[in-house]
């Protein structure tokens, strides 16, 4: 999380400023859940996403109406880390 943050020059205290569905928010959350074994509630308590159970679904409307226009989703695809 931490390098991912760093790439899109943002830091964990962003995170409790900005909107839950931010889209770099939900960038990070929906490559770390398609590339590792995040949980959900992992996810919302370090991203400060809401509500656990609600990570899924705006995951999961993030990748199929926003990701292909997403700048900060090119970046994030750009860069290569070890889990």
């Amino acid at each position: 999380l931490g390098k991912r943050l760093e790439l899109l020059g943002k830091n964990p205290s962003d995170a409790a400023r900005e909107r839950l569905s931010a889209a770099w928010k939900l960038a990070i959350a929906y490559k770390l859940k398609r590339e590792s074994s995040v949980t959900n509630a992992w996810l919302s308590d370090r991203q400060d996403m809401g509500k656990p159970r609600s990570v899924s679904a705006i995951c999961g409307k993030y990748a199929w109406e926003k990701e292909g226009a997403c700048e900060w989703a090119r970046r994030l695809n750009q860069m290569t880390i070890d889990h």
